[in-house]
C-alpha cells in the first residue's frame, strides 16, 4: 500500500510539473479576458471565460441568441435580435438597436432600465446616455485592449470619474455582443 501511495505521488508531481511546463512552455498568453468599470469608489471586475463572464457580482452566460445571467443590476436576459438587444436588465424593459457609424464604431439607441437612452461607442470615445447616467469617456492609453477614462452623472447630477476597460478579445467582440456586455457593465 505504501508502495502505491509513493507511486501515485510521483505520478501526481509529474502530471502538475508537465502542465504547468507545457502551458509556459509553448508561449502562449494564458491571462484571462477581462472587462473591468471603475465609477467612484465601485468596480465590477469580470473575466471572460468562452462563452461565461464572471465576477464577484456578475454571472453572465453568452451564446449566438444573446445574453443570460446575473449582473450588478440584477438578472440579465437579452436576446440578440438582428441589430437589436430586447429583454431585461433588472426589473426594467431594454430594447437597444445598434447603428453603425463612420467612426469605426456604434450608437445604441433605444430603451435602457426603462429609461431612453443614446449611447456612441467608437474607437476614441464613449458619450451621451444609458439609463439614468450620462457618460463622456476618452480612450486613453492601456497596456492591453481598450480603456476609456472620464466622467458620468447620474440621478442628482453628481459626477463620478469611470473607466471602463476591455480586453483584446472582448473589444474584438462582434458589436452587438460588444454593446451587450457595455451596457450590463456601464448601465444604471
Amino acid at each position: 500500500m505504501r508502495q502505491f501511495l509513493v507511486v501515485l505521488a510521483n505520478a501526481v508531481g509529474v502530471v502538475s510539473c508537465s502542465s504547468s511546463t507545457s502551458s509556459q512552455g509553448n508561449g502562449q498568453n494564458t491571462a484571462p479576458e477581462h472587462a473591468i468599470t471603475h465609477t467612484g469608489g465601485s468596480a465590477v471586475e469580470t473575466t471572460v471565460d468562452g462563452s461565461r463572464i464572471i465576477g464577484p457580482n456578475v454571472m453572465l452566460q453568452r451564446d449566438e441568441k444573446g445574453l443570460r445571467g446575473q449582473g450588478p443590476l440584477g438578472v440579465v436576459d437579452l436576446r440578440n435580435e438582428g441589430n437589436t438587444l430586447r429583454g431585461f436588465i433588472g426589473q426594467q424593459p431594454t430594447e437597444l438597436h445598434l447603428v453603425p457609424n463612420e467612426k469605426g464604431g456604434f450608437l445604441m439607441r433605444g430603451m435602457f432600465g426603462g429609461i431612453l437612452s443614446s449611447l456612441e461607442v467608437t474607437p476614441e470615445h464613449i458619450q451621451g446616455q444609458l439609463g439614468r447616467c450620462q457618460y463622456d469617456l476618452q480612450r486613453y492609453p492601456a497596456e492591453t485592449g481598450v480603456a476609456y477614462n472620464g466622467q458620468r452623472i447620474c440621478g442628482a447630477h453628481i459626477m463620478e470619474p469611470t473607466t471602463i476597460t476591455l480586453s483584446p478579445t472582448i473589444n474584438a467582440l462582434p458589436p452587438l455582443e460588444r454593446a451587450a456586455l457595455i451596457a450590463v457593465l456601464l448601465g444604471r
